[in-house]
């Protein structure tokens, strides 16, 4: 409690003041003009300038005490620049790492509003502090061991394995990761049963027998076992045997827990239906058995088989069986 009591004590002086100062979009207007770099002012249609609400923030920016934001019309057309002011009063080491953060959380509470491509969103810190000038960096590279190597390698498009354009005589040249590749390829494509078949053709089999991993193993089989698209998994487990004896076990022994799985799970199913399905199966019974009966009845009766199918609805065939079992 007496943390949160000097934190309320130390903070809401300064951020209140910075706060209800700047909910005033003229001087908010002269402040971005004046301080942000006009490359980045030129792009924006001021006069859009708009408060953003509390709401639009979220918990995740609220928490982390992100102090302004406005959203602001571009004039290249449709989109939006979001402009962050943030108060600091202390110097933050970490602050490049912390206003990221806020970028990227607004970037995709802008998505999460219907948005389809990502907004511009340019930050300032204000600060006023005892130390003069800021001492720390305002550059996030330079928070990295080796800066040049950062800007070299960070914050580039990513790596992109796309295996459903790869060829598979491509994945085969990645040895020890070919098993893997292939299974998700194959998969994907609704050919998993062909796994083992591929493996060979490739010299894949032959490579990997000797070599593989039980645990790599293990994950792999399991996985082509779990495709819902396999109907047969009897010749999938013989066709796994190209990748040898260990395979095979292994893909028996997987097979056998996840019938016991899937009927576990027809149980447990069925234990949610049971009260509704069995009183409709029952009912159903019981109608059936009833009409039998009275089937039954009329036979012993005399009455004619046909006449008797007409009066119940029961199938010609079996009237006739229960004439057989009725009349002795």
């Amino acid at each position: 409690m007496a943390k949160d009591f000097n934190e309320t004590v130390l903070f809401q002086p300064h951020d209140g003041l910075f706060k209800s100062t700047m909910q005033n979009l003229d001087v908010a207007r002269e402040v971005v003009c004046g301080y942000f770099p006009q490359e980045q002012v030129q792009l924006m249609n001021l006069n859009t300038m708009h408060l953003e609400s509390s709401d639009f923030l979220g918990d995740d920016l609220k928490q982390s005490h992100a102090d302004i934001l406005y959203s602001i019309e571009t004039k290249e057309g449709p989109g939006y620049i979001y402009t962050l002011l943030e108060h600091q009063s202390s110097p933050d080491p970490k602050m490049p790492l912390r206003t990221l953060d806020y970028e990227v959380q607004i970037m995709r509470r802008h998505l999460n509003a219907g948005h389809k491509k990502l907004p511009l969103v340019f930050t300032m810190v204000i600060y006023a502090g005892d130390k003069s000038p800021y001492p720390e960096t305002t550059d996030l590279y330079e928070m990295f061991q080796n800066p040049e190597l950062a800007k070299q390698f960070m914050f580039k498009p990513f790596k992109l394995v796309d295996l459903t354009t790869m060829p598979e005589e491509e994945i085969a040249q990645w040895k020890n990761p070919a098993l893997l590749l292939l299974a998700l390829k194959l998969r994907a494509s609704g050919q998993t049963i062909q796994l083992s078949q591929k493996l060979t053709a490739l010299g894949l089999a032959e490579y990997l027998r000797p070599k593989i991993d039980t645990k790599y193993l293990v994950s792999v089989i399991s996985y082509i076992l779990d495709d819902p698209n396999i109907s047969d998994r009897n010749s999938l487990i013989e066709s796994i045997k190209a990748l040898g004896k260990n395979a095979e076990e292994i893909a028996m022994s997987l097979a056998q827990k996840l019938t016991q799985q899937g009927r576990k799970e027809g149980m447990y199913a069925g234990e949610l239906l049971g009260i509704q399905k069995g009183e409709l199966l029952g009912m159903e019974k019981g109608r059936e058995e009833g009409r039998q009966e009275i089937a039954r009845s009329l036979l012993s009766n005399g009455l004619d088989g046909d006449l008797v199918a007409k009066s119940t609805g029961l199938d010609i065939k079996l009237i006739r069986k229960l004439k057989k079992e009725t009349v002795k």
